[in-house]
């Protein structure tokens, strides 16, 4: 096992992009947040409801594997070979939506603008139902 860890690890170091290698060093010292965590510090008191905020972190994990995210880690900056609106389409199957090339081109590719671009289509499209099973 540690030599499977020793050899991805170099593996990693040589197709890595820095930005990408700093984000991932940088997410190993953050405290862990859980979605509620994060909700609570960041989008308790705005208009963004929970389950957009969650659902986000998933895509994020799942596809990019982005964990531990904070709303200002930019994924167009962190993966400099990544098409936001790639991101975008995965944001639209996990909530059913589409995401309108004036909102694409409007992004800024941070966390936050990809968490405020799915709210507000959900909002303006009526879906706002929880896609998170409990």
């Amino acid at each position: 096992m540690a030599l499977f860890r020793w050899l991805f690890d170099g593996l990693y170091t040589l197709f890595a992009n820095k930005a990408e290698r700093e984000f991932r060093q940088l997410c190993k010292t953050r405290p862990n947040q859980t979605d509620q965590a994060f909700y609570d510090a960041f989008y308790r008191t705005s208009e963004i409801s929970f389950d957009t905020c969650a659902r986000v972190r998933k895509v994020l994990n799942t596809q990019l594997s982005m964990s531990n995210v904070r709303p200002d880690d930019n994924v167009t900056t962190i993966f400099d070979d990544l098409d936001l609106r790639d991101i975008c389409l995965e944001l639209g199957d996990e909530f059913g939506l589409k995401f309108p090339d004036n909102i694409v081109n409007n992004m800024d590719g941070t966390v936050d603008s990809l968490i405020r671009a799915t709210e507000r289509l959900r909002t303006q499209s009526g879906n706002r139902d929880s896609g998170l099973s409990t």
